[in-house]
């Protein structure tokens, strides 16, 4: 997901895509 949301969340890159709660956090 990392790469789908790379401008609306660029501190998402710094985490892994596989932690869930990035999923939580991007959504």
């Amino acid at each position: 997901m990392t790469a789908v949301f790379p401008q609306t969340s660029p501190a998402i890159s710094l985490v892994p895509a596989g932690s869930s709660s990035t999923s939580a956090f991007c959504l």
